[in-house]
Parts: structure tokens; sequence; C-alpha cells
């Protein structure tokens, strides 16, 4: 707030320009009976097939195009919002499972922020070293690489469950069996052996969450970008929700099966990710140059 008072002279100042998600969803209707194309959607095809005239222009049309283009992005962090939120709830109680030495089981999770301390640099060295060698590696290609790297996680909590149900005292029944004198005792294995799964989701993080955020305001027009700052919300959002629909199977032993599940269902999502939306990073600088000839555009039109 200070910051704001202080520089507000040198901040620019663009009056709101209305609503236009109704006129957004005008268009979505005219395009649905068109052929469910946005391009039919346009004056000139309006027009020419239907003799109707349309109040928003071709422009308008190309921008909720890369607005919808944003917004499917995101709608694809789905399962990867879902494997993040492991390390809030059944990640805690796995290292309940396990022997803590001292240390409380829902402070390990603390290991993920240090790890995205000790790995973000690493990564931005990685982005200079293959910019410099004109190497691409888009907006897609990071979030595909975030969504392996969640698989990747989960694969490797499901193996340290395993290990768990292959010990002593209780195997798949920790802290549940007689042996455990009525819960006091964990299974035999050290809960460090799941420090692992936090530095692997902490790659995920950096090369998801950051995307996202860039994808989001990139490529989104400059009327919309928050509009699809919501469906970021909202997906993650739907991924919690999730994450509830699947507290019953979240106890032993089927806990497992649910890592081993989500894991392999993010690297599906991953694959089919890429396949999908990998010729985006060809024409990325194209979706980001129109995007700043909009918004210069909205601000000489300000001033």
């Amino acid at each position: 707030m200070v910051v704001l008072v202080l520089f507000a002279g040198r901040l620019v100042k663009i009056k709101p320009q209305g609503n236009d998600l109704p006129q957004a969803v005008k268009v979505g209707l005219c395009a649905a009976r068109s052929g469910w194309k946005l391009d039919h959607a346009k004056q000139a095809y309006q027009f020419a097939h239907d003799g109707a005239t349309v109040p928003w222009s071709d422009k308008f049309v190309d921008e909720l195009k890369r607005g919808l283009l944003a917004c499917r992005v995101i709608v694809s962090y789905l399962i990867f919002y879902l494997c993040i939120n492991q390390m809030f709830n059944n990640l805690v109680s796995q290292a309940g499972q396990m022997k803590l030495h001292g240390v409380p089981n829902d402070m390990i999770q603390a290991f993920s922020g240090v790890a995205c301390i000790l790995i973000g640099p690493v990564i931005q060295y990685l982005y200079s070293f293959l910019a410099k060698r004109r190497i691409s590696f888009g907006p897609i290609a990071r979030i595909a690489v975030a969504f392996f790297f969640c698989g990747g996680a989960m694969a490797y909590a499901a193996g340290v469950q395993q290990l768990i149900y292959n010990t002593k005292p209780c195997f798949d029944q920790p802290r549940a069996c007689p042996g455990s004198e009525k819960g006091k005792l964990p299974n035999d294995i050290n809960v460090w052996v799941q420090t692992p799964v936090y530095f692997i989701l902490a790659v995920g993080e950096i090369f998801g969450f950051v995307t996202a955020s860039e994808y989001a305001y990139s490529k989104a027009p400059p009327d919309m970008k928050t509009i699809v700052q919501a469906f970021v919300q909202l997906t993650a959002c739907v991924g919690s929700a999730l994450g509830m629909a699947l507290s019953p199977v979240a106890k032993d032993p089927e806990v497992l099966v649910m890592y081993a599940c989500i894991s392999g269902v993010m690297v599906l999502c991953a694959v089919l990710f890429y396949w999908r939306f990998k010729k985006y990073d060809k024409i990325d600088e194209e979706l980001n140059q129109m995007n700043f000839q909009e918004a210069d555009q909205g601000v000489g039109r300000e001033a």
C-alpha cells in the first residue's frame, strides 16, 4: 500500500472498460449455432451465411480464441493440483506411519519450500543455458515437464508406501496392530526416506506454477486477464474437490493403489497435454507480440 501511494504519480492508470464476459458468452452461443467454430462468429461469415449483423468485431473473436486457449491450458492442471495437494494431507499421514525421531510428521512438508529455494536458481540457470544455445523450451514443454515430475513424485510416494507395508511390526496396517502398542509404535522405517518426494514435487511446482502464471497473463487478451486468472483458481478448487472425493480410498492399504493411479494418470496427462498443445510453442512469441500490441493500444487510448 505504501509503495502504491508513493509511486502513484508514475503508475499508468487505465479506466475500467466494462465487462467483456456477456459479449464473450454471446460469441460462444453464436459459434455454437454455426458449427461450433469461433471463426464462424465473425462478421463476414455471419453476414454471408445468415445475413446477420453482429455487434462484435473480428478482433474481439480472435482475442476470445486466445483467451480460451489459455483457459484450456490452465484446466489441464487439474491432476497437477491433485498431486500437489497430497503434500498437505496424505503425505503427512504417510510420514506419521514411520519413525519420526522427534520431528512432527506435519513438519516434513517444509522441505518443499526448502527444495524450491535450492532448486530455483538451478532451473533459472537451465533456462539461461538453453536460451544462449537457442534451444527451444517453451511454456507448453515446461508444463509437460512439470506434469512428468509430479507423476514421478507420486510414483516415489507409492514406493515409500510399499516400503512401509513391507516393514514390521504392522506391515500394511501401520499403528493398527497389537504390536504397535495401541498405536504408539510406527513401522520400522525412517521418515527421511520420504524427503525426496518433496524435492521432486518442488521441481514440478517451479516448472508448473510459474509457467501457469506466465501463460495465463501473457496469452490472455488485456480485457480477459481477470477471467483467465479466475480459471486458475477454479482449476485449483476442482483439484482440491477431487482430492476430497478420493478420501474414502486414502486409507491403508488402498492408499498404495491410489498413489500409483494418480501417478499413472498424471504421466498420461503429461503425454496427452504435450501432444495436444505442443504446436503452440512454435507460435508462442507471435501470441505474446499480439497481446503486447493490444496492451500498448489500450494504454495509448487512455493517454
